[in-house]
């Protein structure tokens, strides 16, 4: 699946995702180092932060840095929802917090909704995605661990009795992936 959607990307898209692997995008940090330009800083949020390739792919606040990281979330979150329907026993049930979904992490949940939930007859497990720096996996790990340590109070009656356990998935910018060994 994976190789499927690499093959269809753009010249475009490939050149962008080439040139940030190497850390050579046209940031304003790396337009001062070349001699291009005097201002390192993000024009973008206005915060005075260098705009480098961390900043441009991860942390930028900007309402179109925003839009465009929740739009990135949303389609790796659709391919992993995609690829797991395809893996999973018919025993299974994927859930999922995506618009136009029939199944949505919302009817098993009250209050907070992970990424993903698999549900069997017994069990609930729930995956958390994080697009993130690959300097944050850690980071980006405990935060949503924590942010889902008391996810159990929130069951709705359709997973009440039914065991519950959470995971993340921290997948970088650049495309490395975190351990999921736990998970699968």
């Amino acid at each position: 699946l994976w190789a499927e959607n690499i093959e269809k990307l753009t010249g475009t898209v490939f050149n962008f995702a080439r040139k940030a692997l190497l850390q050579v995008l046209p940031t304003a940090s790396n337009l001062v180092r070349w001699g291009r330009s005097q201002d390192p800083n993000c024009p973008l949020c206005n915060k005075q932060v260098p705009q480098t390739n961390k900043h441009v792919l991860s942390n930028c606040s900007s309402p179109a840095a925003l839009a465009r990281y929740k739009d990135r979330h949303d389609k790796v979150l659709a391919l992993i929802v995609s690829w797991l329907r395809s893996v999973i026993g018919p025993e299974q049930k994927v859930y999922c917090d995506l618009m136009n979904d029939e199944l949505q992490v919302c009817d098993l949940f009250t209050d907070r909704r992970p990424d993903i939930a698999i549900v069997n007859n017994v069990s609930v497990k729930t995956w958390e995605l994080t697009i993130c720096h690959e300097s944050n996996f850690t980071a980006s790990k405990q935060y949503k661990l924590n942010k889902y340590v008391n996810l159990a109070s929130s069951k709705s009656t359709l997973c009440a009795k039914k065991l519950l356990t959470n995971f993340s998935l921290e997948i970088s910018t650049l495309g490395f992936i975190s351990q999921t060994s736990e998970f699968l």
